[in-house]
């Protein structure tokens, strides 16, 4: 189980065709994303994670909570496109 601490919680709710940049739209130092749901295809959680491909930025991270059958291709899709520093799969809390 993991936990997560949170001091400071702003939501933004972001298009998948975002193209501006990221660090104009936001005046943050760090920026997180986080998704909370079951680890389904529908979901098209491998359509978030290749759009976060295209905006991210060393200060841009992706926080996944959730379990589901799709967990492991997930896992494997983010170590394919090299993004282990900054997506994280935390499983059911």
């Amino acid at each position: 189980t993991a936990r997560i601490t949170i001091k400071t919680l702003k939501i933004y709710f972001l298009s998948l065709k975002i193209k501006k940049s990221i660090d104009n739209r936001f005046k943050t130092k760090e920026i997180h994303i986080v998704s909370i749901g079951t680890l389904k295809k529908q979901k098209n959680l491998d359509k978030l994670i290749f759009s976060f491909k295209k905006i991210n930025k060393n200060n841009t991270f992706l926080h996944i909570i959730g379990d589901g059958p799709e967990k492991n291709n997930l896992s494997s899709l983010i170590i394919k496109l090299d993004l282990k520093k900054n997506i994280f799969l935390y499983g059911s809390i």
